[in-house]
């Protein structure tokens, strides 16, 4: 597509509360600003509470916001500006709308500027941070707009809200998006005698196995699986939380990007973790929608057998550049 290019934008704390709490992932793009935090700008601070307006964009009168929601400021995150239909380049904006007494929790907002249209979009109704990429998913030639927030700090690697938009007539359409009860990626869990795990998936040829030798209901103490986890591999699941990544790639290099998606998995609880999910999304223009291509698995047994620095340091790098070349 031409002239359109990979883009990223980080709004609202997202680096700042990654080196306080550490509970957010996001990929490895650089914030454009090092601080992390917008709310002090100029910007932020001169925005008018009762007009809500900033820039000529009046989010009361879009009905974005109501008056009692407590909006204090508003900054512009990102601007972008891409094909999105026939008929020229529209103007994407990610807006940040901040919360009276909460200096981290924001409403995030699109809004489309361009070929006579004007579209605002809440994604979702509530954030802690968010970035948005404008690609090709869908091969037609024309962007759509990759949405990632983080919407919770606890369990696991938090909780994120992920989306891909498309525009169509005077709206967007939601065409992708995540749902812990709805999203299935594929993956299932077998347990077996001597502590092992066997993770399959089922839309691809993945399987891989490791042990883990932990005190929990699946297995006594000498390995033997219970009745508890014959009934768990007889449902056949797993617990894979939301996308931690959800990053727009064109892996093949033919103009359509796919996505690379990271969940962070356990067994029990958030406190039993076993590794990371690894797939590949592409979009499937005649079923209208998102299927699974590729699967991997990064076990973190690893990390549990790992008590000097040194070896610390030596896992967290095996895992980094497994997390940058599983799909090759």
């Amino acid at each position: 597509m031409p002239g359109l290019q990979l883009k990223r934008a980080f709004t609202l704390f997202l680096a700042l509360m990654l080196l306080i709490i550490g509970g957010c992932s996001v990929p490895d793009t650089p914030s454009d600003d090092p601080s992390g935090g917008p709310t002090t700008s100029a910007a932020a601070q001169s925005f008018d509470p009762d007009s809500y307006k900033f820039e000529g964009y009046d989010f009361y009168e879009a009905g974005i916001i109501k008056k009692t929601d407590g909006v204090t400021g508003i900054e512009k995150a990102h601007e972008d500006k891409a094909e999105l239909e026939a008929g020229g380049e529209s103007k994407v904006m990610l807006f940040s709308l901040q919360i009276e007494g909460d200096s981290v929790w924001h409403y995030p907002v699109l809004v489309i500027d361009g070929n006579g249209k004007l579209i605002y979009k809440k994604i979702p109704n509530g954030a802690l941070g968010s970035y948005f990429t404008l690609c090709d998913i869908d091969g037609d030639g024309y962007g759509e707009i990759v949405t990632q927030c983080c919407i919770a700090m606890s369990g696991g690697a938090g909780g994120y809200a992920s989306a891909v938009y498309k525009l169509s007539g005077d709206d967007l359409d939601l065409i992708y998006s995540y749902d812990r009860e709805d999203t299935d990626t594929g993956f299932y869990l077998e347990l077996s005698d001597g502590f092992k795990h066997t993770v399959r998936n089922k839309f691809t040829s993945l399987e891989t196995s490791f042990t883990r030798d932990w005190k929990n209901p699946y297995f006594d103490k000498k390995g033997k699986i219970t009745e508890l986890a014959k009934a768990y591999n007889e449902e056949k699941d797993f617990w894979a939380d939301s996308f931690k990544s959800f990053e727009p790639k064109d892996i093949d290099g033919d103009g359509v990007y796919e996505i690379l998606t990271a969940q962070y998995c356990c067994l029990l609880g958030h406190v039993d973790d076993l590794g990371t999910a690894y797939t590949v999304l592409k979009y499937d223009k005649a079923k209208k929608e998102m299927r699974v291509i590729k699967a991997g698995f990064w076990d973190s047994s690893g990390y549990r057998g790992a008590f000097s620095e040194s070896e610390k340091d030596a896992y967290f790098k095996e895992a980094d550049l497994f997390s940058k070349n599983w799909y090759k």
